[in-house]
């Protein structure tokens, strides 16, 4: 019998159990142009330097799947490399202005460093906006941090979390 590692187990409980989740929910026709993949670019200041810009690719399914990847994946000085990032997002609906919100929750896990030896899990909580005039999609990113043995479903129990904001583009193919 293959015996599975408890962090193994708890990404395939949330493999199975996201996708099961995000499937009852219907989404709202209006809500259609946020279905895709959106290349988006994330800095805590806009006008800092190229080297101090991140970039992701967040993708929402029609069925209410998430899935994130982002460059700066491979870790850095201050942070440990991380895995993609999968979960659920649900829509909220359009605005006076035309905007279609949208709220995700991802989950992904941190990979163990000689500087930092524990493994985390990772939970990053998206509100943003869409608007189909001007093709931009913009909006704010939470991202908290769990000792692996705790429940990251729970913001409650994050240990420390940080922010930042972001805007993007959804990828197309030119006709």
């Amino acid at each position: 019998m293959m015996k599975m590692s408890p962090l193994a187990a708890a990404a395939l409980s949330l493999a199975i159990a996201a996708p099961a989740a995000a499937q009852t929910m219907p989404m709202p026709a209006a809500c259609a142009p946020l279905v895709g993949t959106f290349l988006t670019l994330k800095s805590d200041d806009p006008t800092a330097d190229p080297g101090e810009v991140g970039r992701s690719l967040v993708t929402l399914s029609s069925d209410g799947i998430a899935l994130m990847t982002d460059t700066a994946q491979s870790g850095g000085e201050d942070f440990q490399p991380f895995s993609d990032a999968s979960g659920a997002w649900v829509c909220d609906g359009t605005g006076d202005d035309g905007a279609v919100g949208f709220r995700a929750v991802l989950i992904d896990f941190t990979f163990p460093t000689e500087a930092e030896p524990d493994q985390q899990v990772v939970r990053i909580d998206i509100a943003g906006r869409f608007e189909p005039v001007a093709d931009m999609l913009a909006g704010d990113t939470r991202v908290s941090f769990f000792p692996v043995g705790d429940d990251p479903l729970d913001p409650a129990a994050a240990t420390s979390s940080t922010g930042y904001a972001f805007t993007g583009r959804k990828v197309t193919v030119a006709e």
